[in-house]
């Protein structure tokens, strides 16, 4: 008997907006199309609620093993109570309307199988969600006014590391000295002018050997690899520049993947990017995790097909 073919929703950026050789996304959908699922394209702008349903204008699509183009079908008006599962994978910024989005999609009649649980995404902010692990994260502080944030880099030892809690991709990401004369001006542009919380983090010297990303899905590690920076940047993001190497956790590592793994999982957090510096914790991304192409040339894998196997033994497809 041939396998059941599912109907997947993926909540995604416009096309032109993805960069299809470093898209994590993309290539979740070619593994979909080439496991015999139809994908849905759905913009979060598109989602409505009427009638007591949840709706959206999409497209079902295609795309070749290359991820170089999309070949889109008529436009639908999509019941999203009628997928069996839904990727969502638009990128912050987490603003009110990312929340407003989250919101509708927690409101969908007997809710598919989300990756990620949208309830779940929106009560863990990607940079406050390591706070619940103190045990692993390095000196750490939330603060808007640059008074504060000034006392909070003296006390981290004078050089710290200042995040926005709301973009990704390392964007406006700044480390910070005491000593330097625009520190107060850095300040100003990470909290938008004081109207902005951000995260104070101690400057980690290890970052000079990169930072970790490690995928999960469901609680069970697909790799781990280390991004490191270029010559003229503190920032190992990939989109910020940086390069990626093979990397083998350690022991002490796996124990602190392993634990928030599973207790992430528990919420509904299945599809994971976990990044660390010196064997700290330093965020827990959520919304799009980012790494498969990453993780795919270095370990010879297409991890891809790996998640949609495992979609298919969540929703008991033979």
């Amino acid at each position: 008997m041939a396998k059941r073919m599912l109907q997947i929703a993926h909540i995604l950026d416009p096309w032109k907006k993805i960069n299809p050789p470093l898209d994590s996304s993309i290539r979740l959908a070619w593994a979909a199309s080439e496991a015999g699922h139809v994908n849905w394209y759905v913009q979060a702008e598109d989602l409505m609620w009427q009638k007591g349903n949840v709706v959206a204008h999409a497209r079902a699509f295609t795309i070749p093993e290359s991820a170089d183009a999309i070949a889109y079908e008529k436009e639908h008006f999509l019941n999203l109570s009628d997928v069996d599962a839904i990727f969502l994978r638009k990128d912050p910024p987490f603003d009110s309307e990312y929340l407003h989005h989250l919101h509708l999609l927690s409101l969908i009649p007997n809710r598919p199988l989300c990756i990620n649980d949208p309830v779940a995404i929106r009560n863990h902010n990607e940079k406050m969600s390591t706070l619940a692990y103190p045990e692993y994260i390095p000196p750490t502080a939330i603060a808007r006014k640059i008074s504060e944030i000034r006392s909070l880099v003296k006390d981290m030892g004078g050089r710290a590391v200042l995040k926005p809690l709301h973009l990704f991709g390392g964007k406006n990401i700044f480390v910070v000295d005491l000593t330097d004369r625009n520190f107060n001006a850095i300040a100003e542009v990470v909290t938008e002018h004081e109207t902005h919380t951000i995260m104070v983090q101690k400057y980690l010297e290890e970052i000079s050997k990169g930072d970790i990303r490690v995928l999960l899905i469901d609680g069970q590690m697909l790799g781990s690899f280390t991004r490191i920076a270029g010559a003229e940047s503190y920032r190992s993001n990939v989109a910020a520049g940086g390069r990626w190497y093979p990397y083998e956790l350690n022991e002490s590592e796996r124990k602190m993947v392993d634990h928030v793994a599973q207790d992430a999982r528990s919420k509904g957090l299945y599809f994971l990017g976990l990044d660390l510096i010196g064997g700290k914790l330093t965020e827990i991304n959520v919304t799009s995790p980012t790494g498969l192409p990453a993780l795919n040339e270095l370990t010879g894998r297409r991890n891809e097909l790996t998640i949609i196997h495992w979609l298919e033994q969540k929703l008991g497809v033979n």
